[in-house]
């Protein structure tokens, strides 16, 4: 099964709405058949039709592949930010 998973956001510092993509997955058999781009274009237009300004998602390091497909589709690498992470039984 092929999907996007999203949600909706606020950016505080830029003060303006944007989806977040937090899962993108498209089956090893459907890959290479326009069906990534097909779902980008669709969240692109949600969050056009939300007001939203962006998307944003992350992209581990070694992935390569999904890289250079973000990059054709006129992504940018955001390096000004970092994740980090926090076990709910450390506090």
């Amino acid at each position: 099964m092929d999907y996007l998973l999203y949600h909706f956001g606020y950016d505080s510092d830029g003060a303006f709405s944007n989806l977040h993509v937090v899962d993108l997955y498209v089956d090893s058999q459907t890959r290479k058949k326009g069906v990534s781009k097909a779902l980008m274009m669709a969240a692109a237009k949600i969050a056009r039709e939300a007001g939203s300004r962006e998307i944003f998602w992350s992209v581990y390091n070694a992935n390569d592949l999904a890289t250079a497909f973000y990059e054709k589709l006129g992504a940018r690498r955001v390096t000004e930010v970092f994740f980090m992470t926090l076990p709910v039984d450390a506090i």
